[in-house]
């Protein structure tokens, strides 16, 4: 999802979402328990990033924080003064070519998609990011 999380992260947190939503959404990307630490052991690691999972009840709090967030609510989240994104959304959404709301909901999207199918499925899952 390249920078995509970062953004995400940080305009849920303007959509009015309540706390309990907010820490599924959190999760999406950060999962919850760390898996098998001992993968900390490899000499290629890339230290500080820990390989985290959501079991199934969780996912399907993820899918359904993520179901409640509308491409509305993301659009309105986002400054209308250009000059106020890095201070609101942080440096990467500066860096989005095109239309940052029409970009936001898409890339909501695919992950909504994801966490939606994955519930349903009553699937876990393991989130590593490099």
């Amino acid at each position: 999802m390249n920078w995509w999380p970062l953004i995400l992260a940080s305009t849920w947190k303007l959509t009015g979402a309540d706390p309990t939503a907010l820490e599924a959404l959190r999760q999406a990307f950060d999962g919850d328990a760390e898996v098998n630490p001992a993968y900390q052991d490899h000499a290629n690691l890339i230290s500080g990033v820990p390989v985290t999972a959501l079991d199934p009840p969780q996912v399907a709090r993820v899918a359904a924080a993520l179901c409640a967030i509308t491409p509305k609510a993301l659009g309105n989240a986002v400054p209308t003064d250009p000059n106020q994104i890095e201070a609101v959304l942080g440096r990467p959404a500066t860096e989005v070519i095109g239309d940052l709301s029409e970009l936001l909901a898409e890339q909501h999207a695919l992950l909504q998609k994801f966490y939606a199918e994955a519930a349903r499925r009553r699937l876990a899952v393991v989130l590593w990011c490099d």
